[in-house]
């Protein structure tokens, strides 16, 4: 499969190095190492993928243009259209030309996270009772520097898109209900903090993500009546620390298994490979997860 990387900041600099020879070039009308300043000039014929990693305002004429291509997308997160209406028409003519667009959210490839998952399908935890996740990290002045970033709704676009998205893969529902969402602005001029209050049927769910967290944070906890899981860290950032406790009935010390993953950041290839085999399997497109995380961000 060749590729065609549409917007070359840092998401798409990453995706250059895991793709190598799979990229037959770089659309950028800014970068110097771009090979085109527009699609316009890039030959149809000589890729069948584009990854995306463009400002929000640019996603839907792109991802547009590339449906008239006929081309297999991959947009960085969140997926950003006009209005829900704009989320069914391309819906439509994603299905009409039989291509595949998915939205890329690199944490649920998080080891740490398919573990998390497996106890979740296993019914180690029991019914759950909360999920809570907390992502936090100092950048609040680099957001505030750029043109694009510190736009919209701020951290809440950014990160809380990516809680919203591991609540639908954990949960492996999109029966989502927002209760309520609080924004606090401290030194940017959009939301550098933020929280969400979701229920997923009788299952409540807490999440919070800040630019204000000047050492990078990332806890996860869900509570079940069995049991409960707690995820301390992100690959990206070091060790990665795992801990189930099986309930003990009717109180006390509970039993612990512990993980610890020691920093190797796949999540970005493994999201590359998810890709590649929704494009195998050829499956009709649904963006409804798209549309609830852009109505619970907006």
């Amino acid at each position: 499969m060749k590729y065609l990387l549409v917007g070359y900041g840092i998401q798409g600099k990453k995706r250059k190095k895991i793709l190598k020879e799979k990229c037959i070039g770089i659309v950028d009308p800014f970068s110097k190492e771009a090979h085109y300043k527009s699609l316009k000039q890039v030959d149809k014929n000589t890729f069948q993928n584009a990854i995306v990693s463009v400002p929000y305002k640019e996603q839907e004429k792109i991802i547009n243009q590339l449906i008239v291509m006929k081309k297999n997308i991959l947009v960085d997160k969140p997926l950003i259209l006009k209005n829900i209406k704009s989320f069914d028409k391309i819906e439509n003519q994603l299905n009409k030309n039989k291509i595949i667009l998915k939205t890329s959210y690199n944490h649920r490839y998080e080891e740490s996270i398919k573990l998390c998952k497996k106890y979740i399908n296993k019914k180690s935890l029991g019914k759950i009772y909360y999920l809570k996740i907390f992502y936090g990290n100092g950048t609040s002045k680099n957001i505030k520097a750029s043109y694009w970033k510190d736009s919209r709704t701020g951290v809440r676009t950014d990160l809380i898109s990516h809680l919203i998205d591991l609540s639908i893969y954990l949960l492996d529902s999109d029966n989502l209900k927002l209760i309520s969402k609080r924004d606090f602005k401290f030194e940017n001029k959009k939301a550098d903090l933020a929280k969400l209050d979701i229920n997923c049927s009788d299952t409540k769910i807490y999440l919070e993500a800040s630019y204000l967290s000047w050492k990078n944070k990332f806890n996860l906890e869900i509570v079940g009546s069995k049991g409960s899981i707690h995820i301390e860290n992100l690959s990206k950032w070091g060790k990665v620390f795992f801990t189930f406790f099986k309930r003990k009935f009717p109180s006390g010390k509970p039993k612990e298994f512990k993980k610890i993953f020691y920093p190797l950041d796949k999540t970005f290839y493994l999201d590359i490979s998810d890709f590649e085999k929704r494009i195998n399997k050829k499956n009709s497109q649904k963006l409804k997860s798209d549309k609830i995380i852009f109505q619970f961000i907006s």
